[in-house]
């Protein structure tokens, strides 16, 4: 039904394509430009030349409107800086190029000695994110708050990867590395603004990225949900970030419920090899990472092709400590201790455990077996981006990557007396492991015009992939005994996408720019079976609960063959948006978006935004929007069956456990609703300004009510009366699904601050503040889930309270980044402090709730320019080696948080990791 739905729109799109390219190939080619004498404004001729130059020109209205042109007189045929450095010096203004097709103008600078002199230092970060109207805007100028690093900000971390170099430079982004964990030990799960990975939209080049096929179902950040893989996008490849800290579904669609990161590529031409080397101060996980790249001039140097490789190899990090739990003997062993000789019960335990360990010295156990920390990994990125003209009017570009990335994570280990798991071919235990491969492809391409009088027109088709295949090595299948394998293919899922887009924008009149388009999207997604072997039960027909051992792979059950599926999904979308210059002080966007899905209907989004200039140096913005999320294709179709094993009422087990989608006939039987997309009303607020040309400063507040959030349901069982004939027909002893089951409610405050001052011809200090503040409650909307048949799931069952805690409180909502950068000659100096706030892990029982303190992370960096071409850099992360807070037991018989004393640091709160301190250098060489 969804490709019948899709086939037409795509025909239609197609055929619009077809004719534009017919309609560009007709069209004459380079045509001669005379020599004209000009009587006009500098702002016209501005436009002419963007238009044929195909350039764009950003800069302070108050310094071009009214500037008249006399006696000027147009170059022929010259090159654009030339024109440029004509058209602007008798006017005492200067231009810089920022980027392949972007070019600053501001106020001619005075030397003095050969003294550097800053300009506006947020002058020169402009953002082309947050409107398809409108020409790129510096951040002052933006009516939405919007960060930009470019390549050499985020590489000034230090940090290998991405997630974590953003991790370290916005405070609005969070992003963590966790140990035995699952989908978030192979992607990080990263967010803004406290809300879930999926509630961020990742662009590349303006374009929509694909999501992950596989969802995180562990107890941390993000669970229920499948993010977006920044691991794939090597930052050697990277020009720069914008972070779009807004909702913005009005515009780009699902998913920009909390903002959008747009990366942009790389448009250089040249060479240049990179490599970095690193390890903590303990001595594990040394890393290395190698990164060459060229860019090629293409139509005589008016268009380019930017390649790159990249390779990483990240050997594991281990935090575990020393096992103190029982090995041989099991808690159940207590029973048969007399309770005349033992009347009390800490007697029993402390007399089981003495035996205990009486085995473990007789037989020589090592109880140092466990491994927590991050993974290893290997990491291999071929990346390219290209834009050429077809002729004077339209370009052609196209970008794309492949990625691969193996990692080896693992499970905890089975100890000797843990009996569903043993096995006579690990007598004394086993340690899983768990590998798997995260494969990403993508590709665009498109067409664009851009006139300053006429339509601007994009048409482009993008295609996304992403797999994940799970194995599992130095396992078993328990229930089969002896004759168990030790390996095994777990299966996987796959997501795919394919998108069409049409763009047009236009300056209608001086300060009015108006856009339109639309959006065509198919989706699929796809499971995998394992093996035979990684899901059977080969336990004997008959056998006593009691003796009955875990059925398939241990640690990571595949996949059956009637758990394998392949879904599609298309929605068709349309919008409309218009910048509005009122006046010189004011700026009005509007923005609306009309979506159609082929499983759940309809959406309408919308947004306003206002900016207004209090002087040159202040402006107050505010914006509201309605966005939403549509539920993921993993959200609606993921469907499992798996032997699990954990506590309840107090007694550990082995539960069969079935994981029903959401079109289940079981479900709609039930009267479990369909699921519907969340949806929100994003209000904001906020100043930005500059008190001179060496301080700029901005402060947001924001307010984000998302209704209908999708979560996954707790484990489900007999206790709900209303659930035991549907459990007796499922055979299984619990059941889980995803549901709109609750509001939540977060509010925030941003603050960021430059500060940059040039003291010498060769010196400089530049300090960068940013700060947010943020809280997030939550609210079920379902007191009751009624069922069909009578009865009600309670909805503290729906959502258990392990669960609010994770959404709430177990990533930081105080975070600060300040940094200090001293450049003197050619060495360069980094001071960075990261103030994490408190995180805490709640558990269903509020007595073993754990709360861990704020911490401030310090790193250090020094980076020499040799030459030109040349430059090293040395550094140093985490400088006082500073750990979150342990895991607190609440009593020494119970150590089931620390599970033994194993696991120091929380597995569902986070804030920095817990690798400690390391150190690296890194080489970079142009050419």
């Amino acid at each position: 039904m969804a490709r019948k739905f899709i086939s037409g729109i795509n025909l239609y799109l197609a055929g619009i394509i077809l004719f534009t390219l017919l309609h560009i190939f007709s069209e004459d080619t380079f045509g001669q430009h005379q020599v004209v004498n000009t009587n006009q404004t500098l702002g016209s001729e501005l436009d002419f030349l963007s238009g044929r130059y195909k350039v764009s020109f950003v800069y302070e209205s108050g310094l071009i409107s009214e500037v008249k042109l006399t006696g000027y007189k147009r170059p022929q045929q010259a090159d654009l800086d030339l024109t440029l450095t004509r058209l602007l010096t008798p006017l005492n203004l200067s231009f810089k190029q920022i980027s392949g097709s972007q070019y600053i103008i501001k106020a001619g600078v005075i030397q003095k000695k050969k003294e550097l002199k800053p300009v506006t230092l947020s002058l020169e970060e402009v953002a082309i994110l947050g409107s398809h109207a409108s020409m790129p805007r510096t951040k002052l100028q933006t009516a939405l708050p919007v960060d930009i690093f470019n390549q050499h900000t985020i590489a000034q971390t230090g940090q290998l990867e991405l997630a974590q170099m953003l991790h370290y430079s916005s405070s609005s982004f969070n992003s963590s590395k966790y140990g035995i964990n699952n989908v978030a030990s192979y992607a990080e799960q990263s967010t803004l603004r406290g809300l879930g990975p999926d509630q961020l939209l990742v662009l590349i080049n303006g374009k929509r990225r694909h999501n992950i096929a596989v969802l995180n179902l562990n107890n941390t950040i993000g669970k229920g949900t499948a993010g977006t893989d920044l691991s794939a996008i090597p930052s050697a490849m990277i020009e720069r970030i914008e972070i779009l800290r807004d909702g913005a579904a009005a515009q780009y669609g699902s998913d920009a419920i909390a903002g959008i990161i747009n990366i942009v590529l790389k448009k250089d031409k040249g060479g240049f090899y990179t490599t970095q080397l690193g390890q903590t101060s303990k001595g594990d996980g040394t890393y290395t990472q190698h990164s060459l790249g060229y860019g090629f001039p293409l139509a005589t140097g008016k268009g380019f092709i930017d390649v790159s490789m990249n390779y990483q190899y990240e050997q594991t990090t281990n935090r575990a400590r020393t096992y103190n739990g029982l090995v041989y003997r099991a808690v159940s062993d207590t029973s048969a201790l007399s309770s005349v000789d033992f009347p009390a019960p800490a007697d029993k335990v402390s007399e089981n455990k003495r035996r205990d360990d009486l085995l473990v010295s007789e037989k020589r156990f090592n109880r140092n077996q466990a491994r927590y920390g991050d993974a290893e990994v290997k990491n291999i990125a071929l990346w390219f981006n290209m834009e050429t003209p077809v002729n004077p009017n339209w370009k052609f570009y196209s970008f794309g990557g492949y990625s691969r990335r193996r990692a080896i994570t693992f499970g905890f280990y089975r100890f000797p007396n843990f009996y569903p798991a043993s096995s006579v071919l690990f007598p004394e235990g086993y340690l899983p492991e768990f590998p798997a491969v995260l494969s990403n492809i993508s590709l665009a391409a498109g067409i664009k015009k851009t006139s300053p009088t006429q339509w601007n027109m994009d048409f482009s088709a993008v295609y996304g992939f992403n797999q994940l295949k799970s194995e599992a090595v130095n396992t078993v299948n328990a229930s089969m005994s002896a004759s168990s394998p030790l390996a095994f293919k777990a299966g996987g899922t796959i997501l795919q996408q394919g998108i069409l887009n049409l763009d047009f924008s236009k300056k209608l009149a001086p300060g009015i720019n108006f856009a339109a388009g639309a959006e065509s999207r198919l989706e699929n997604y796809r499971i995998i079976a394992g093996d035979e072997f990684s899901y059977l039960d080969a336990n004997p027909a008959g056998t006593p609960p009691a003796l009955l051992k875990l059925p398939g792979t241990n640690g990571r059950p595949g996949f059956q063959p009637e758990e394998r599926l392949t879904k599609y999904r298309a929605n068709l979308g349309v919008y409309a948006e218009a910048n509005i210059d009122i006046l010189t002080s004011t700026l009005l966007s509007a923005a609306a978006r009309y979506e159609r899905y082929s499983d759940f209907g309809a959406n309408l989004s919308g947004k306003i935004a206002v900016r207004h200039k209090l002087s040159d140096q202040l402006s107050v913005r505010s914006s509201i929007s309605r966005n939403f999320r549509a539920p993921s294709l993993q959200q609606v179709y993921y469907e499992q069956q798996q032997f699990q094993f954990f506590q309840k009422n107090g007694q550990s087990g082995v539960y069969l456990v079935q994981h029903f989608r959401n079109d289940s006939p079981v479900l709609q039987q039930l009267g479990v609703p369909k699921l519907k997309p969340e949806t929100s009303f994003n209000l904001s607020a906020g100043i930005a300004g500059s008190v001179n040309s060496w301080l700029s400063f901005s402060a947001d507040f924001y307010y984000i009510p998302i209704r209908n959030r999708i979560v996954v349901s707790g484990r489900l069982d007999s206790s709900v009366t209303a659930l035991k004939p549907v459990l007796a027909s499922a055979g299984v002893t619990d059941m889980q699904f995803f549901i709109n089951a609750l509001n939540t409610y977060t509010k925030g405050l941003e603050l960021t601050a430059n500060y940059t001052t040039v003291t010498g011809s060769q010196q400089s200090l530049t300090i960068n503040g940013t700060a947010s503040f943020s809280q997030t409650r939550v609210k079920m909307r379902i007191a009751n889930l009624p069922l069909s048949g009578g009865g009600n799931i309670p909805g503290s069952s729906l959502l258990p309270r392990i669960d609010i805690g994770i959404i709430e409180k177990a990533q930081p909502n105080n975070k600060m980044i300040i940094s200090c950068i001293y450049q003197l000659n050619a060495f360069n100096f980094l001071l960075r402090n990261t103030w994490f706030g408190q995180v805490a892990a709640w558990e269903n029982d509020p007595v073993f709730d754990q709360t861990f303190g704020d911490k401030v992370v310090t790193d250090l960096q020094c980076s020499w320019q040799l030459n030109k071409k040349l430059s090293f850099t040395a550094g140093c992360n985490n400088l006082f080696n500073i750990y979150p807070d342990e895991i607190k037991e609440i009593n020494a018989l119970n150590t089931n948080l620390s599970f033994g004393g194993q696991i120091p640091y929380s597995r569902t709160a986070n804030q920095f990791g817990f690798n400690g301190m390391s150190y690296y250098t890194s080489l970079r060489l142009k050419f």
